[in-house]
């Protein structure tokens, strides 16, 4: 049985109806989806909506109660952010094998961004790959999207770092210390077609 939806105030009910009738009665004014940026993570097996939890649950019941009075659909999905470069290593501890603590990223070469497996509130996989409009400006920042917040990226990159790899001094010329670091998290997404 899904956790009851707590007493919301009728400025916010009014606020969310009128929102939800107005894309509902108005399709080209509304986006094709929106993703959310979920409070706490969740591992990609196992997600759907009796998963969630804490304020993530009180959002997915909210939406979901005017998603269904107006026709519209929820989903999760995983975001994965990955950023590779070179590892900031001024004294050389790396290559003594006495690591005072974890470096910095000293130059970030290639960063990458995927929203995948976006299943329907029971966990059914409906997308593996889902695409996201909006652009890419020069410095990697996602800009004009589909996101909340607008700007997904830096978020889920402020957020838990899942992952870090160091592999070590790579060439006898550069003697760059290559480095990748992991971060992800999941959304929730609201959306008016079945297959996005």
């Amino acid at each position: 049985m899904p956790p009851a939806m707590p007493a919301i105030s009728s400025e916010i009910n009014n606020a969310l109806r009128h929102v939800f009738h107005s894309w509902k009665h108005h399709p080209e004014a509304r986006p094709l989806k929106i993703m959310y940026l979920l409070k706490h993570h969740y591992a990609q097996a196992g997600l759907k909506g009796a998963a969630l939890k804490g304020i993530d649950t009180y959002k997915l019941s909210l939406l979901n109660h005017f998603a269904r009075q107006f026709g519209f659909r929820l989903g999760l999905g995983s975001v994965e952010y990955h950023l590779s470069g070179m590892a900031d290593d001024p004294e050389g501890y790396r290559s003594s094998g006495i690591w005072p603590g974890k470096p910095g990223m000293l130059e970030v070469y290639t960063k990458k961004m995927t929203i995948s497996h976006f299943v329907d509130l029971d966990g059914e996989l409906l997308i593996e790959n889902v695409p996201c409009s909006g652009s890419w400006d020069n410095s990697g920042e996602y800009v004009e999207g589909e996101t909340v917040p607008a700007n997904l990226r830096a978020s889920v990159e402020r957020g838990a770092l899942d992952k870090e790899k160091y592999e070590g001094y790579q060439g006898n010329v550069s003697q760059s210390l290559a480095s990748s670091r992991y971060h992800s998290h999941c959304v929730l997404s609201l959306h008016s077609t079945p297959g996005l």
